[in-house]
């Protein structure tokens, strides 16, 4: 917590908004070109504008989910989505019935987890494999120092971090 919670607070958060604000118009114009009498799909936009915003806010990373055809959602995003609607899905059940019952839901969610888990670590590989100057969480999570240890943070924990 010494090491994370510093990368949230009010002047690195503040620092981000050009990126917030560049996705949101990302948004707008997609809404404008579609005109006023085309129904929107207010939530899935929501859902891909605050991915897209995570995804470049925190590691430099733009999924472009509103230049995609047809809507296609990037499949990480995607991938985020299921995991986290599985998710919601078994907290409002029984153990005996997600272990048991769901145990085919359960084993592709546990595929998902794993496969989100594989690509971030390609991610953060890649990142250390061709760093990239700017100070955004990754960055920071990479080369951030525990100031009473000296430690860093272990890859598994940087990994963690990135997914919640």
């Amino acid at each position: 917590h010494r090491i994370v919670t510093p990368l949230f607070g009010t002047m690195r958060i503040r620092g981000m908004f050009d990126d917030m604000k560049d996705i949101c118009e990302q948004m707008c114009l997609r809404w404008a070109r579609f005109g006023p009498d085309d129904p929107l799909n207010v939530c899935d936009n929501m859902t891909k504008l605050t991915l897209d915003t995570i995804a470049l806010c925190t590691i430099d990373y733009r999924f472009n989910s509103f230049y995609r055809e047809n809507g296609a959602t990037h499949p990480f995003a995607a991938a985020v989505v299921d995991v986290m609607t599985e998710s919601f899905t078994q907290s409002n059940l029984p153990d005996f019935v997600n272990n048991y019952v769901r145990f085919r839901a359960m084993a592709k969610y546990k595929r998902q987890a794993a496969e989100l888990r594989r690509q971030t670590e390609d991610l953060i590989a890649a990142r250390r494999q061709n760093p990239v100057d700017r100070d955004d969480l990754l960055n920071a999570m990479l080369n951030a120092k525990d100031p009473k240890t000296g430690d860093g943070l272990s890859p598994e924990s940087i990994v963690d971090n990135l997914l919640t």
